[in-house]
């Protein structure tokens, strides 16, 4: 019900099952009730449900029925593991310090039928961040070669596709996230940071909480204060400062601070080498319908 009450047209809302036994009966409530809430209130809604592994057999077969998109949670900790994945329409990857056989990943996926992938790091240090920026160089190699037929990347739609509300980094403005009890934060990475016993970034209970008081919300000037990059020089400064977006509860998770140490912050270390990876490809003409099709206006770059 809170989440339906922003003003927005439309809502992404992603379920995350945490594999427990109450997990498939909440799993049909909350999309059946979500389906009813989007067509009482004529809102577009993309639903989501993510799980670890693969969703019970009964879950699939309703997920399935609904056209409802299955995301798989997978950890790369190793060489890749056929019985890990089942078919899904995305997927996302969490990449360890063991990770390795980015190709094969990426031909796994492609062979499971997944529509796109979001590679992320497990590490939260620097050293963990430049290990995931050379398994991603690799896999996006895979990914082009394979463009047709095999997965999107979703790095390439969220920085380069001008989606906004999937770049990974927009704490409150543009991502919400809800904790079994009621509680709301403003990401997942705050939400992980209460849990751990660092609450700077609850908002508090849904049931007492109004869109239109956020603006006013002392976490609110926090955050655009930790956003606002003209009071970091080298963010002021950095060639992809339109592109990249760093949520303060990710440097706040990282390094302690909403505002981070960018000359070590391993998620500037991240983005910095994903951008990187993907405008080293961008004078390959066979690479841009690639590109095209992950949702990259290629014009909207062109000089």
């Amino acid at each position: 019900d809170f989440a339906f009450a922003t003003p927005r047209p439309a809502l992404s809302l992603e379920l995350a099952l945490d594999g427990s036994a109450r997990a498939e009966s909440v799993a049909r409530f909350a999309v059946e009730y979500a389906e009813k809430k989007a067509e009482w209130s004529s809102r577009g809604l993309l639903l989501t449900v993510r799980v670890k592994g693969a969703p019970p057999g009964a879950l699939a077969g309703f997920l399935s029925d609904r056209a409802i998109a299955v995301r798989c949670e997978l950890s790369a900790d190793g060489p890749p593991s056929p019985s890990e994945l089942v078919p899904c329409a995305r997927a996302l990857v969490r990449v360890g310090p063991g990770a390795r056989e980015p190709k094969a990943w990426v031909a796994l996926l492609a062979a499971r039928g997944v529509g796109s992938v979001l590679f992320v790091p497990a590490a939260r240090d620097a050293a963990g961040a430049r290990r995931f920026v050379a398994f991603y160089e690799a896999a996006l190699a895979r990914l082009l070669d394979n463009w047709e037929a095999g997965p999107n990347d979703e790095w390439a739609q969220s920085l380069l596709g001008g989606r906004a509300g999937e770049r990974p980094g927009v704490d409150l403005l543009e991502t919400l996230a809800y904790a079994p009890d009621g509680g709301v934060f403003s990401s997942e990475d705050g939400l992980a940071l209460a849990e751990a016993g660092d609450a700077t970034f609850a908002l508090g209970a849904a049931s007492k909480l109004r869109f239109e008081e956020f603006a006013s919300a002392p976490l609110a000037r926090l955050i655009a204060a930790g956003l606002w990059r003209e009071v970091q020089p080298l963010c002021g400064d950095c060639a992809y400062r339109l592109l990249c977006t760093v949520p303060p509860s990710t440097h706040q998770a990282e390094q302690g601070s909403p505002w981070g140490r960018l000359p070590d912050s391993p998620r500037c270390i991240v983005h910095m080498g994903v951008l990187d990876a993907l405008f080293s490809v961008w004078d390959r003409e066979k690479c841009l319908p690639a590109l095209e099709k992950w949702g990259v206006d290629i014009a909207r770059y062109s000089c």
